[in-house]
């Protein structure tokens, strides 16, 4: 390790802690473990992120003993599985996990460990501990047991070695420096994971950088961290990557000026160009970024035109958790879209003729925690089987194609990667927001979970009818035995690793789930707040909402009822909720979780229209009628009268009070049709109301305003709509 004693190490919630203090802290964890505990062979750690989850990462490894880190979201079920199977010495909790951490040891038979607090270790002569280098362990032996995500199954106790690390570690710092001494990482992966656990806690902190943990994943969290840290490496998934690329695109595809721009510099194809031109979008990821690296899953190729496109550099990386994780990465100034780089220096690699790609190295696991016989299964004369498909390119390396677990094979003997038709959906699709594809009952089927802010944008259409046309399109272009005969649309995200692998195990079971079934649900300990906006929700949709039922998908909620919903939230319980954040909100459970911690006050008062449009915004402002919108009328008038017949009745119906007037026909002439017949006086003094989609040009936009046409964002302001 890189000491220089008074650099910063590590960065959460305002506080810094020094190298000098992870020496310091890590010791003293140490000598407390041992103190308690004489012959410790494992320790696992079930925590979030925090600077105490890796003092104690180093203080197990001080002891000579195994890091067993659990992911913190794990149910009974799961943990009690690994706290079984590993059987550690010490578990160390985060306080809030305590009590239920010893519930499940209670339930294994036998097992008694010490179960330790961070408020447990007494750290009151903490700055008195004297400054002792970590010691370098031998080589072969062994540093985590980290447990697999568990894709297809019961997850697989990974034993890597510090020669395994050491192998990553040498690649990234000295080989190729990626991390160094200036480097700044953001550590938003949870550290069970071997990505963060190998590149921030081992390479980065042995590299001597300075490791920022975000207190949560929200983006004002994200983005402000990237800025007072000036970050200079992300550690991400392309979840994440994901994320990021849509939110830069929906602000550059507002404007035809800006997406005409990133369309020019995307086919010039200058990193220099385009970081100039995109200036602002790097500010605004903190200014200082070098390197964006993405692991864990294949990064979609469009995610990864887009940041190539703004000048940024992903360094995509291949490998896992049985490689610690890397088999190959992307080096600097070598980076093509849809690659993952050249394979790690020393490794070997071979394709076998099945397509496999087989990996042999000294980044290759000791093997699976008490499962000799599937470590044999998976490492045959020293090569490790990955399971993946994939091909090599002489200068970018290896490009994975698909996983054999996952190929289906139907009864006629076709191959079908699902992964390649779920790639070619999602890069075309609309209101596919996920898809995953399987075989059922021999047939090819898809679950779909739906983008509701594009399904609410189709006015009329069900989810079904959204997505279906999408599923359609898909089929027209596929072979035949690669057509999806049946989807299945979902309220809920695709079940997932943490790393946003789809658990392909898990799908069938989700179309057997009768979404729409009204039982009652067990409301027994529920919270007031829950009870409250249940019958609010029950009385917008006229159903008996559950907790996991999704208020649109599920209960069908219209925008109307959204609104009504947010309302009654803000007087009720001061809590304001955007339009936004509802698609995030978006079932009872989550909803009222978020409302309980923000709440600041509780009344039973039901909120009417009446009430939202007495709580208008002053600051509202309505188009107004001028000159530009007198000669459009007379225009228009006389347009309609010699291009079109049509006849017009009930003109003296008109009441001198204000009304509003409905076409029973979808058309966006309807408005124009309906006031030709008007007077000016009339005229001058009625507003058009129309999806902001239809003026989406500065120059239709300008003519908008000047035209009495109030512009609708059906996904994001209904309510300032109808207030104007």
């Amino acid at each position: 390790m890189i000491i220089q004693r008074d650099k910063t190490a590590i960065v959460y919630k305002g506080m810094n802690y020094t190298y000098t203090h992870l020496l310091q802290y890590s010791l003293r964890y140490f000598e407390y473990i041992k103190e308690r505990c004489v012959d410790i062979d494992k320790v696992l750690i079930f925590s979030e992120n925090t600077p105490e989850y890796i003092f104690m990462i180093y203080a197990t490894l001080r002891a000579g003993a195994t890091v067993v880190p659990v992911d913190v979201t794990s149910n009974e079920k799961e943990l009690k599985y690994i706290a079984n199977d590993s059987r550690p010495e010490v578990i160390f909790v985060s306080d809030d996990k305590s009590e239920f951490v010893s519930k499940v040891v209670a339930s294994i038979d036998g097992y008694n460990p010490i179960i330790l607090t961070i408020n447990d270790i007494d750290i009151n002569k903490v700055d008195q501990m004297p400054i002792i280098p970590f010691p370098m362990g031998d080589l072969e032996k062994r540093v985590s047991i980290i447990y697999t995500s568990g894709t297809t199954g019961s997850p697989k106790g990974v034993m890597l070695s510090y020669k395994n690390f050491w192998y990553n570690m040498d690649a990234v710092i000295h080989q190729l420096p990626i991390i160094n001494i200036n480097s700044n990482i953001i550590l938003l992966l949870p550290l069970h994971h071997v990505f963060p656990f190998a590149g921030a806690v081992m390479a980065g902190l042995h590299a001597g950088s300075t490791i920022y943990i975000t207190e949560n994943l929200a983006p004002d969290t994200i983005l402000r961290t990237l800025n007072e840290g000036k970050i200079t490496v992300i550690l991400g998934v392309p979840r994440l990557y994901e994320g990021l690329a849509k939110g830069v695109m929906r602000k550059i595809n507002s404007s035809i000026v800006t997406k005409t721009i990133y369309k020019i510099v995307s086919a010039i194809g200058s990193r220099k160009l385009a970081r100039m031109v995109f200036g602002s979008v790097h500010e605004k990821f903190g200014g200082h970024i070098e390197f964006l690296v993405s692991g864990g899953a294949a990064l979609p190729i469009e995610t990864g035109k887009i940041f190539r496109n703004l000048g940024f550099y992903i360094l995509e990386g291949y490998g896992m958790t049985e490689c610690a994780p890397m088999i190959a990465f992307t080096r600097p100034g070598e980076w093509e879209v849809g690659y993952c780089g050249r394979v790690l220096p020393g490794a070997e690699v071979k394709i076998e003729p099945s397509g496999e790609i087989c990996v042999r190295g000294a980044n290759v696991m000791l093997g699976y925690y008490n499962r000799p016989e599937e470590t044999a299964d998976i490492i045959r004369d020293g090569w490790l089987h990955t399971g993946d498909t994939a091909e090599l390119h002489e200068k970018y390396g290896v490009k994975i194609t698909g996983r054999i677990k996952e190929i289906i094979v139907t009864s006629n003997g076709k191959n079908i990667n699902p992964a390649e038709i779920e790639n070619e959906i999602s890069q075309t699709s609309q209101a596919i927001k996920e898809i995953a594809v399987f075989l059922h009952e021999d047939i090819l089927q898809a679950l779909v979970f739906p983008d509701m802010s594009i399904v609410r944008s189709n006015t009329g259409s069900t989810i079904e009818d959204a997505v279906r046309p999408e599923i359609e399109e898909y089929n027209r272009g596929a072979m035949a035995y690669k057509r999806i005969k049946r989807f299945h649309v979902v309220s809920q995200e695709l079940p997932k690793t943490r790393l946003g692998k789809i658990q392909r195990f898990k799908l069938e079971d989700l179309i057997n789930t009768p979404t729409q079934s009204r039982e009652k649900e067990d409301l027994s300990g529920r919270s007031d707040i829950y009870m409250s906006i249940k019958e609010i929700v029950d009385g917008e949709t006229n159903t008996n909402a559950r907790a996991e039922d999704h208020f649109e998908i599920d209960l069908a909620m219209d925008s109307l009822s959204r609104i009504s919903l947010i309302a009654s939230i803000e007087d009720r319980f001061g809590v304001v909720i955007t339009e936004q954040q509802m698609d995030d909100l978006s079932t009872l459970e989550k909803l009222s979780n978020y409302v309980e911690s923000n709440s600041s006050k509780s009344t039973s008062e039901h909120v009417s229209w009446k009430d939202i449009f007495e709580h208008s915004d002053e600051n509202i402002k309505i188009p107004h009628s001028g000159v530009i919108h007198l000669l459009m009328f007379y225009f228009m008038k006389f347009v309609f009268h010699v291009f079109y017949i049509f006849k017009s009745s009930g003109v003296d119906n008109v009441p001198d009070q204000p009304c509003i007037f409905v076409g029973n026909h979808r058309s966006g002439f309807d408005g124009a049709f309906i006031t030709s017949k008007l007077k000016w006086k009339s005229m001058k003094k009625t507003f058009f109301f129309a999806k902001d989609k239809h003026f989406s040009g500065s120059f239709t936009q300008f003519m908008a305003k000047r035209n009495n046409i109030i512009l609708m964002d059906i996904n994001s302001n209904v309510r300032n709509s109808l207030e104007q």
